[in-house]
């Protein structure tokens, strides 16, 4: 209770210090017509508020038209003028009140309001003008459209002078359609002045985002949506950009990056684009790489294309279900009906299934429909994301078909959704999920109730137009109650009170419409109410607001204006389109323009009454859309609407036919596979194609992610035409796009077939008796070919040998051509058996278990059979009898479980084969089996140097040691310098993440490439990969320095005085092998260094010191007089030091130290640290900058050779224990390798494995790869 009075106090005591500041504001229309009193509202905490009132002169005007409408510099110039008029305005509470008066002045011209009071002063400008503009800005042309803002008709004579950056660029008058055109005209700082009589328009275009630019068209896709971790992705890039109303091929090099979920770079090739603009590559994915979704980006040049894919962990369902309501719209109390068909990929029904269902019920919104919605790219937000309310749920079984029927009876209030969840579980107890949905009208039509406002005035009438509709859409004519209430708080009764102020019996006219005017005659909120009913006496409702506001114009909505309908909803070029246009304004003047890079063409029309035809002739530029915007003024209310005018581009579009020799196949048969390619004049085409055959269970776990090919070269253009106003606030404008819904199109539809023989699959042809051919490979790809070219006669052929998996292959071909022709199509073969043996395990074993395996026979051979049923195990041991002998009828299915328990490791081999007297199949399964156990990695490293060197290891194993799961890996290096090239590659392969990461990612290549430079060795691969690798990394340093010019472990986390120290070291190295470093980054992070010095442990202050050095000279005395408190790592790093500051004396003295306390045996030396974390600092760092210190100090020491044997020791396979100080080491062995120069091994080697020759090597360059046994 006590926090909260305090926070109360607070509250108050803030409120009360922000009511004590004096302020105001003030707004009004920015354009008033002629003989109306601008309305101004008042708000504040103060009692009055002054007014003046300038008028502008032709000078000021002038001058104003330069400035581009920024007044702010004229200020004091208007100000020196008299004012024409003068205005207080008090407001009635201290507090906060606002209040609406009428500013005394009618007549035309261009006005300040300059309000003050003690403190503050407010400015405005404001016209009362009947004149207006409508601006039209493409490329660098421009179009004036003067008209008069009262009577809506265009204005013939007035000047319109255009001004950029103060200077006049041309001055035009109106033609007799009010129409001005220029040329030449900038993309930004556009200023635009109208006159005519006394009558002004002024306005500036804010065309930012309409420069003109050259667009370019890559169309991105994989094989198939998502993936497995260690499978391989292949993908295609198409990339084409504009030119004049077609494409050209990009022909610049092209580049491809693959970045995973965490934003990582796994992949970057780059590549030519060949004469079709086409590119393919692959890319395969690690053993444990990062789940989710992976984006791919192609670059040419400025021009971008993008793509994805998904990476998880999935298991393939083995059937489908597929879910047909009998009707897709049923009405109230109207029995709905579901079809359920169960089907397993191998294309037999899922029989005597376990069905779960349940229904949920939302509101119903009305989608967008038709082709013009596919047109559109139009993508409805996911109905079954929000299923509303459950209301029933049942269970069923599927019968010998996999058929099964879903109903229910509804009774709604409302319109409906009906969503339908489904879950089908087989023999195998594997389930698989679907779901549909249908829509459920509470009554046979509906009512619109359409207003041309939101808000009116009291002297205004409400022009109300009522629509009818039945559930298709279509007009119908209909009675209906039309009453409006107005809606009042009541604070007595503590809720809305409703008064009735009007009624009338209105019936919709064969097109469904129907008009009525209301006067208000109060103010407030209005509640609109049509009523009716259907022919079986349910009700039809529809209800809309309204405000009516006391005083001054009511509020233009712009979301019901102007309504457009085309006859059609696509059309050919030469036919003519029927634009009917229904307007709120009786006998008006319309705006129309075609347009969408550019404006085609305009016109301006004067139409009788309320509606108006215009005829549009199509013509080729037209594909494959344009934009067709009408706009229509009266009494300053703005009506606009634009439609898309569709003309598909079928000329474009390929027809594609891929015909197999069979219907369906048995698994490793070679598929024959014709391809044919016609143009929409049915003549073959010589075009490429891709083609991928993918296990059609793929897309019951993702999608297909692409966009259809023909919607994304040629779908829908967007309106490149700027459009704005005068008299709006900042010209800008409201357009909603109005589809017209005539029925769909059917794209590029093959006109006619071509044959091609077709067997017919015989049950068992490939069996033959006492043979049995186990299964075993089943890919989720079984083919893919990016590059298939057709020939002169439009033909591919193709020979697939298909993999053992029983599914249904979906063909997937996507074409192109050299003259920009494209299409897709999609088709089917299947794989299968008569007699088919499915195994179900899950997708790894633990060392422990003891589980059920599934075995299901399916029997297809049209006779009830016996069937022999073995199971053998590897890896696992079974704990039934291993054979059974089952009797499964024609048609059905017979589950055998099998118990197994899993005593070993790692891996499972299980084979279960299914034998009758005159088919079988078998199936193999790899299963990995986890240990039960803790993992444990011992490393031994040795170093031979002499001649006939022999170098015995006994290794001795646990006694407790998981069998099958321990493994010896034997890696032999080719030298020392190979061994730092062999840390390099886990380095660069390691994903960028903290700062650490991303620095020891490059700066240890930066390092290595440079000393080989020195001793006169390329090392090619390195040396072009290590730029991009290096900006990359700078690029993201420089994005994680703080403000203080230091860096921390992460972006956003607190400055670190090692981690600072450690880039400025890396900025510093990578400026120093010639590559470009900011200079002011560089600077920052000196500074910070300098700053945080004295903050510093004495370990990691020495290491900034040793950084400091590189760049001037270092002061030691002071720290090296605590050298008794010092770890062997700050002496390593402060002998480095005093070398680069020319103090020799003190390096001897800290290095004499140093080789006293060395830890050495016979062979090797080490120093070790007082920490045994990586984030700090351990041996092995300890020990690399040690060896560092003694290179450059006394290189022929013995300790050396005896410090590099210890550091080579240490490696954990071709690392140490973490990246940080595994670049360290790096760094120690460059240096190595720099002064003793060994560089070129030549010499063989053999090994035995208890006394058995394993292997025998031979190394003869530095750039050997090592050698990998896994024994």
């Amino acid at each position: 209770m006590k926090k909260l009075v305090i926070m109360i106090l607070i509250l108050l005591s803030l409120a009360l210090i922000a009511d004590s500041r004096e302020y105001f504001y003030f707004s009004l229309d920015s354009q008033t017509l002629p003989g109306n009193h601008p309305m101004l509202r008042v708000c504040g905490n103060i009692a009055e508020v002054d007014f003046l009132i300038y008028k502008l002169d032709e000078d000021l005007l002038a001058e104003l038209s330069r400035l581009g409408y920024d007044y702010s510099s004229l200020l004091e110039k208007i100000r020196s003028t008299k004012p024409i008029e003068e205005l207080t305005v008090s407001l009635e509470n201290a507090r906060y009140s606002c209040k609406e008066v009428k500013i005394p002045i009618s007549e035309p011209g261009v006005y300040l309001l300059y309000g003050f009071s003690d403190e503050l002063n407010r400015s405005q400008l404001f016209l009362i003008s009947e004149l207006g503009l409508i601006a039209k800005k493409w490329d660098d042309k421009l179009l004036i459209y003067a008209i008069n803002l009262q009577t809506g008709k265009p204005v013939k004579g007035a000047t319109i002078e255009i001004f950029s950056k103060g200077e006049l660029l041309a001055k035009k008058k109106t033609d007799a359609d009010g129409i001005a055109k220029f040329s030449n005209i900038p993309a930004t700082d556009i200023f635009i002045k109208g006159k005519i009589n006394k009558n002004y328009a002024l306005l500036r275009l804010y065309s930012y985002y309409h420069y003109p630019r050259e667009e370019a068209k890559i169309y991105v896709y994989t094989d198939r949506p998502v993936y497995r971790p260690n499978q391989k992705v292949f993908f295609k890039a198409i990339l084409w950009k504009s030119k004049d109303n077609g494409y050209e091929i990009i022909k610049d090099k092209v580049t491809v990056e693959i970045r995973d979920p965490k934003g990582n770079l796994v992949y970057r090739k780059n590549f030519t684009p060949n004469e079709f603009g086409s590119i393919a590559g692959n890319f395969s994915l690690a053993e444990e790489p990062a789940l989710g979704y992976y984006s791919i980006t192609v670059r040419a040049n400025d021009f971008y294309g993008y793509g994805g894919f998904q990476v998880q962990e999935y298991r393939k369902p083995e059937f489908k279900i597929e879910l047909k309501p009998r009707k897709k719209i049923y009405l109230n109390k109207e029995k709905v009906i579901i079809e359920l068909f169960a089907k397993y990929y191998f294309g037999k029904p899922v029989a005597n299934a376990d069905v779960e269902y349940e229904i949920y019920k939302s509101r119903y919104y009305e989608p967008c429909k038709g082709f013009r919605c596919y047109y559109l790219e139009y993508k409805p937000f996911p109905w079954f994301y929000y299923p509303g309310e459950k209301i029933s749920s049942g269970k069923l079984k599927t019968d010998s078909r996999g058929y099964g029927i879903i109903s229910f009876t509804p009774n709604v209030s409302y319109d409906s959704n009906f969503i339908i969840e489904v879950k089908v579980v087989d023999k195998s107890r594997r389930a698989v999920t679907a779901k549909t949905q249908v829509k459920v009208f509470s009554s046979e039509f509906k009512f619109d109730i359409l207003l041309d406002k939101y808000s009116y005035s009291l002297e205004e009438k409400v022009k109300i137009k009522l629509r009818s509709r039945n559930i298709s859409g279509e007009p119908l004519s209909a009675f209906a109650t039309i009453t409006i209430y107005r809606e009042e708080w009541s604070s007595s009764a503590k809720k809305t009170v409703r008064e009735k102020v009007f009624e009338k019996e209105v019936e919709t006219d064969e097109e469904g419409i129907a008009y009525l005017e209301f006067k208000p005659e109060s103010s407030g909120s209005h509640l609109i109410v049509a009523k009716g009913k259907d022919s079986k006496g349910n009700e039809v409702k529809a209800e809309r607001y309204f405000y009516v506001v006391k005083e001054g114009r009511g509020y233009y909505f712009p979301r019901e204006n102007l309504e457009l309908i085309l006859d059609k909803d696509s059309y050919k070029p030469g036919e003519k389109a029927k634009l009917l246009i229904n307007s709120p304004v009786e006998d008006f003047t319309a705006f129309i323009s075609i347009e969408a890079p550019k404006l085609h063409s305009y016109k301006v029309m004067n139409f009788k009454g309320n509606s108006g035809i215009l005829e549009i002739e199509v013509n080729e530029s037209y594909k494959p859309n344009v934009w067709i915007n009408v706009i229509v003024v009266k009494n300053l209310s703005i009506y606009s609407r634009g439609i898309d005018l569709v003309v598909p581009a079928e000329d474009k579009f390929l027809k594609i036919e891929v015909i197999s020799n069979k219907e369906s196949y048995e698994p490793r048969e070679t598929a024959e596979i014709l391809i044919r390619v016609k143009d929409s004049n049915n003549n073959p085409v010589a075009a490429e194609l891709s083609l991928g055959l993918v296990d059609e269970a793929i897309y019951a776990i993702a999608p297909k992610m692409e966009q259809d090919i023909k919607g994304f070269f040629y779908g829908r253009r967007y309106s490149k035409v700027l459009t704005q106003y005068s008299w709006s606030m900042y010209g800008r404008i409201y357009a909603y796009v109005q589809a017209a819904m005539a029925g769909d199109l059917m794209l590029g539809a093959l006109e006619e077939s071509f044959a091609m023989p077709r067997e017919k699959a015989v049950p068992g042809a490939a069996i033959r008796t006492g043979e049995v051919v186990i299964r075993k490979y089943f890919p989720d790809t079984a083919f893919w070919n990016a590059f298939i070219r057709t020939n002169a006669t439009g033909i591919a052929k193709l020979k697939v040998k298909l993999p053992d998996s029983l599914t249904t292959w979906k063909i997937n071909a996507k074409a192109i051509t050299k003259d920009f022709k494209v299409n897709e199509v999609s088709s089917e073969i299947l794989t299968t058996k008569p007699l088919v043996a499915r195994l179900i395990t899950p997708r790894f074993f633990t060392q422990g278990d003891e589980l059920l395996i599934a075995a299901i026979i399916h029997n297809y051979l049209g006779e009830m059979k016996e069937v022999n049923v073995s199971l053998t195990a590897e890896g696992v041991k079974l704990l039934d009898k291993n054979e059974r002998r089952v009797v499964i009828a024609h048609n059905s299915e017979q589950r055998i479980d099998f118990r197994v328990k899993v005593d070993s490791c790692c891996r499972a081999k299980l084979t279960l084969k299914a034998i009758t007297t005159n088919a079988s199949d078998a199936i193999e399964v790899i299963i990995p089996i986890i240990p039960h156990g803790t993992r444990n990695i011992e490393t031994y490293a040795y170093l031979l140097k002499d001649e006939f060197q022999k170098e015995e290891i006994s290794l001795e194993i646990p006694e407790k040691v998981v069998e099958n799961a321990t493994k010896l890996k034997v890696i032999i290096s080719a030298s020392i310098a190979s061994t730092a090239f062999e840390a390099l590659e886990y380095l660069a392969g390691y994903p960028y993440g903290c700062v650490e990461q991303t620095m020891s990612r490059f700066l240890p290549d930066v390092i290595l490439v440079k000393v080989l430079k020195e001793l006169g060795i390329e090392h090619k691969k390195l040396e072009e990969k290590l730029p991009d690798m290096v900006n990359k990394g700078l690029q993201r340093l420089y994005n994680f320095q703080h403000a203080d010019g230091g860096w921390g472990w992460w972006k956003n986390d607190a400055t670190n005085p090692y981690m600072t120290a450690y880039v400025v070291y890396g900025l510093t190295k990578a400026k120093e092998a010639g590559f470009d470093v900011d200079e002011n980054v560089l600077k920052r992070g000196i500074r910070a260094i300098k700053e945080q010095l004295d903050k510093a442990d004495l370990n990691t202050r020495a290491y900034m010191l040793y950084v400091l050095s590189f760049h001037e000279k270092v002061n030691l005395s002071t720290i090296s007089s605590k050298k008794g408190n010092m770890s062997d790592y700050a002496k390593a790093l402060l002998i480095l030091a005093a070398l680069n500051s020319g103090q020799e004396n003190l390096a001897k003295e800290l290095l004499a130290e140093l080789e006293n306390s060395a830890i050495c045996d016979e062979l090797r030396c080490y120093w070790s640290s007082e920490h045994r974390y990586w984030y700090r600092y351990n041996d092995v760092e300890t020990t690399s900058y040690a060896l560092i210190a003694m290179l450059n100090l006394d290189p022929n020491n013995e300790k050396v050779v005896k410090a590099m044997r210890w550091l080579v020791a240490s490696r954990r396979g071709k690392k140490w224990y973490s990246t940080k100080d595994t670049a360290i080491a790096v760094f120690a062995l460059a240096e190595y390798i720099k002064v003793y120069k060994e560089l070129e091994p030549s010499y063989k080697a053999k090994i035995y494995l208890n006394e058995e020759l394993v292997k025998e090597i031979e190394m003869n360059n530095i750039f050997d790869e090592a050698i990998e046994l896994e024994l």
